[in-house]
């Protein structure tokens, strides 16, 4: 689970986001100009991460081809294990998984700010829709004339909201201005356009990055409409800006990201530009754009191979590999002492055994490396014999998984256990506590699984330990 969280956020969230970075800094060196398509492709650019990190996610990662994972090193033991007094329930709490509790942490804070940014903009939708169904329409100018709103809005199906105070304080010719302004909103398609950036701010409420290129997106519509309005009305430029500044100077304070209207933005500087650019038509180009797009592909490449190893770290397979060098060099093919082992695990029912199966859950033959014992959850588990643990871990096959060096090159495995009662290092005598019976892991059931080791080789549990017999 944890590799799975840290692949998803990694995909979805880290790496869009330093693309973002990147193609916003790409952006600031090669555009000068507000050119409303090429505004559209960066934040289409910063997006694509993002669509990748999904695909990336949901393609099938390599399969789990066999059952036990790499060991740490092992800790080579005196010929005579110094066993530490005390026994029975002596207990070390499991070690907390941060790097979990901080990618949750991190999904928990996201999915507030998700909340926290979009309550508001469900209240603009609902608060907006309201004004269109009280307002009224005006057969002579085209519009629905609005009490609420502050400020001319286009809106679904072709129409268009204009504040009653603005018919006061423009005349005719001004609010045919504006009204032309509006259509060409709607003939391209902004009203779904603005309602989609809207969304994509409150999605990416994190990303400073690309909550500034959907401005820049809005402001180079709102360029757009002004440019269509000043080319079939060249003489009437002064006029509109004039009209754009009472606009303004009535709906200050009450902007509209959600639909476009004259002034859907806050920014001061940006509205100031926009009347200059009315005014100026030959506004000059700062540089080439297409060295923003040219850049940004050249940095594809590497985000997304890391993408790619973000989104399948969780996926990766674990090879049957036997303990590593453990204590005394000794002969393969000598089978392990008996009489080391001198207590039963623990109590149970044998419903595993050692050897060739059908795994329960492929359905698949497979090999079983150990044997599996059936217990009450929390059943106390005992060390069969004195030895050293060498690490208990949680393992996203075995679950909570205890190894334990009893000298001569032998070890033992215990896994799928709820809790640990020893840590990595811990000298155990026979008997002694070491952990409880749980169903954590790739487990069906509540049940022990122990595995028996002589270095490179398992050998079957039962010809070696005490165990219950099968019913």
């Amino acid at each position: 689970m944890t590799a799975a969280l840290v692949a998803l956020i990694g995909a979805l969230f880290v790496a869009p986001f330093v693309w973002s970075i990147l193609v916003a800094l790409a952006r600031r060196a090669a555009i000068g100009s507000r050119d409303d398509a090429h505004e559209k492709a960066i934040l289409a650019l910063m997006l694509a991460p993002l669509g990748l990190g999904v695909v990336l996610l949901v393609l099938p990662g390599e399969s789990v081809s066999a059952v036990a994972p790499p060991l740490l090193d092992w800790v080579e033991l005196p010929e005579q294990v110094a066993v530490g007094a005390g026994g029975g329930d002596a207990s070390g709490a499991a070690p907390l998984d941060w790097l979990l509790i901080t990618a949750l942490t991190m999904l928990v804070i996201y999915a507030l700010g998700v909340v926290r940014y979009a309550t508001p903009l469900i209240k603009a939708h609902l608060r907006l829709h309201r004004w269109v169904r009280a307002a009224r329409a005006s057969e002579s100018l085209s519009v629905h004339v609005s009490d609420h709103a502050q400020t001319p809005i286009a809106v679904s199906n072709k129409r268009i909201l204009f504040p009653r105070h603005l018919l006061d304080a423009l005349s005719a010719e001004q609010v045919r201005l504006i009204i032309a302004h509006e259509r060409h909103h709607h003939a391209r398609g902004d009203v779904a356009f603005y309602a989609l950036l809207a969304w994509i701010d409150v999605a990416f409420w994190f990303n400073p990055f690309v909550r500034g290129q959907t401005q820049h997106c809005r402001l180079a519509a709102e360029l757009e409409c002004d440019a269509a309005v000043t080319a079939a009305l060249p003489d009437m430029r002064r006029a509109y800006a004039q009209t754009l500044l009472v606009v303004l100077r009535h709906s200050a304070g009450h902007a509209t990201p959600c639909a476009p209207a004259v002034f859907s933005h806050r920014a001061l500087g940006e509205n100031r530009m926009r009347i200059l650019k009315i005014m100026k038509s030959d506004a000059p180009r700062k540089r080439a754009r297409w060295f923003a797009y040219v850049a940004a592909c050249g940095l594809a490449a590497p985000l997304g191979i890391v993408q790619l190893a973000l989104a399948q770290s969780d996926n990766e397979p674990f090879v049957l590999t036997a303990p590593s060098p453990i204590s005394a060099l000794s002969s393969d093919a000598v089978m392990p002492d008996r009489s080391v082992f001198t207590h039963r695990p623990l109590e149970g029912r044998l419903v595993g055994t050692y050897g060739q199966r059908i795994d329960p859950q492929t359905g698949e033959p497979t090999f079983h490396p150990g044997v599996d014992i059936e217990a009450p959850f929390g059943t106390r588990v005992f060390a069969p014999a004195a030895g050293r643990v060498i690490r208990a871990v949680a393992h996203p096959e075995y679950g909570n998984l205890i190894e334990i060096d009893h000298g001569d090159g032998l070890a033992t495995r215990y896994a799928h256990l709820s809790a640990f009662d020893v840590r990595d290092g811990d000298a155990v005598q026979p008997g002694q506590v070491i952990g409880r019976v749980g169903n954590s892991g790739r487990s069906t059931r509540t049940q022990l699984h122990i595995e028996v080791w002589r270095r490179d080789r398992a050998w079957d549990p039962s010809m070696v330990l005490d165990l219950p017999a099968a019913d």
